[in-house]
């Protein structure tokens, strides 16, 4: 199977530098579009995709300790009805602005 190549690109053992760049080229901008459009999603729909993204993550995924206790902090608490703001209030807030 195609496993790690999902694209057909790595067919040989010598893949050319172009090739190579394109296929990543074209992976970074489709994650960098998925990105984009979670973020416009409502909160409780960006919660709820954080929570599945991270219930994929194996153990040893590259995921701090850390991260993932903050993570999974912060997502009780949303569960349990923490208020929120929107990110440009906190945003301009911190540079100043009035609101």
């Amino acid at each position: 199977g195609q496993g790690n190549n999902p694209a057909g690109v790595f067919n040989s053992k010598t893949l050319a530098s172009t090739e190579f760049c394109g296929w990543f080229r074209a992976m970074a901008r489709n994650i960098s579009d998925i990105a984009e459009e979670a973020l416009a999603l409502p909160e409780a729909s960006r919660v709820f995709l954080t929570e599945k993204l991270l219930e994929t993550l194996s153990a040893d995924a590259p995921l701090s300790d850390v991260w993932r206790t903050e993570v999974q902090r912060r997502c009780a608490e949303l569960d349990a009805g923490a208020e929120t703001y929107p990110a440009e209030q906190v945003l301009a807030e911190l540079r100043g602005e009035a609101g």
